[in-house]
């Protein structure tokens, strides 16, 4: 059995219920820590599930971030030193990464 969903019935889903769909769309997504510091040390680590692979020849890896339009501490860090750590969770340790 298949569901066709048009536009409007997807506009029409509440924020969350269009949101959880939209995020399974494309399957699981391994989940990673990234880790940032600003300037003067601070620290910053962030539960990401949106890093992939752009290339290996140079390597490469991509990160999507959610739109600066309001503070986003690992984008700032990212942007102001260009240094990172990217850490895969795993089963295991999952409960204390979130």
């Amino acid at each position: 059995m298949s569901t066709t969903l048009s536009r409007a019935d997807i506009d029409a889903l509440g924020r969350r219920e269009r949101a959880n769909l939209i995020n399974c769309l494309s399957g699981f997504k391994g989940v990673n820590l990234l880790g940032t510091a600003d300037a003067k040390g601070r620290t910053n680590l962030a539960v990401m599930s949106s890093a992939f692979h752009v290339g290996a020849a140079p390597p490469l890896l991509g990160l999507l971030l959610r739109p600066h339009s309001v503070p986003r501490h690992s984008l700032e860090n990212l942007l102001e030193s260009g240094d990172y750590t990217l850490n895969h969770v795993d089963a295991a340790m999952l409960e204390r990464a979130h």
